[in-house]
């Protein structure tokens, strides 16, 4: 956990900086035009990403996905590929098939992180995750569906994104949000969407590998202890 906790830390701090701008950034694999696929070295996880917001503001955009090798401890920066995005009817229930090519081995699905834009404003979201899962070799794996909703925050609850910039984070009101999440096997629903999607998975058997349930309590804990050290270097003045 402290672990964890660490690592989740060192991101925000890496979003609150604007960092990510220097990292090394990874396509996501497959498309609708891919006809074969090459399993040799690395398999291919299948993720679904759900987005809903309270009180119909404006919605998060997905920019990227962070990764961390568990045996390396390096991360890995994915652009989420919005391509075959769904907006749902009223344009507020965004419904995403993402991708990963990993080689066979233990990660961590750190965070994923994005834009909320509304002209001239631009803010930085940030949804920790912590969640973590094996691949399995020579595969093509369904992950499960992550159900990130965002609404406005209570107590101590972690933030939906870094504080700065003040005037962007807080009219766009990602300060004063939070991220609920929910990871669910949602495969008999999720399944035919990537395959129609990518015609190159309709013939091929695609294993269940379900991420493990969201723990928001660790990131909970983490925004308390530095609302408390913020708080108590304030009152040390």
């Amino acid at each position: 956990m402290k672990t964890i906790l660490i690592g989740a830390f060192r991101l925000l701090l890496v979003l609150a900086t604007g960092a990510l701008l220097s990292a090394c950034e990874t396509s996501m694999p497959l498309s609708s035009k891919t006809k074969q696929l090459d399993l040799s070295e690395q398999s291919i996880g299948l993720l679904m990403l759900e987005q809903t917001r309270e009180e119909s503001r404006t919605m998060p955009w997905p920019r990227n996905l962070f990764v961390r090798n568990m045996a390396t401890g390096k991360s890995q920066m994915v652009a989420v590929d919005t391509t075959f995005i769904d907006y749902g009817e009223n344009g507020d229930h965004y419904v995403t098939p993402l991708r990963l090519a990993l080689a066979p081995g233990k990660y961590r699905l750190d965070a994923l992180h994005g834009t909320i834009q509304v002209f001239p404003l631009n803010g930085t979201f940030m949804v920790p995750l912590g969640l973590e899962f094996e691949v399995p070799a020579q595969s093509v794996f369904y992950m499960g569906r992550i159900h990130a909703h965002m609404r406005p925050r209570k107590g101590t609850e972690f933030r939906a994104g870094p504080p700065f910039p003040l005037i962007g984070q807080a009219a766009l009101n990602i300060v004063t949000s939070t991220f609920d999440v929910q990871v669910r096997d949602a495969a008999a629903t999720d399944l035919p969407i990537f395959r129609e999607a990518l015609p190159v998975l309709q013939a091929g058997e695609i294993g269940l590998h379900v991420l493990p349930a969201f723990d928001r309590s660790k990131f909970d804990a983490l925004h308390a202890g530095v609302v408390d050290a913020k708080q108590g270097a304030a009152e040390a003045r």
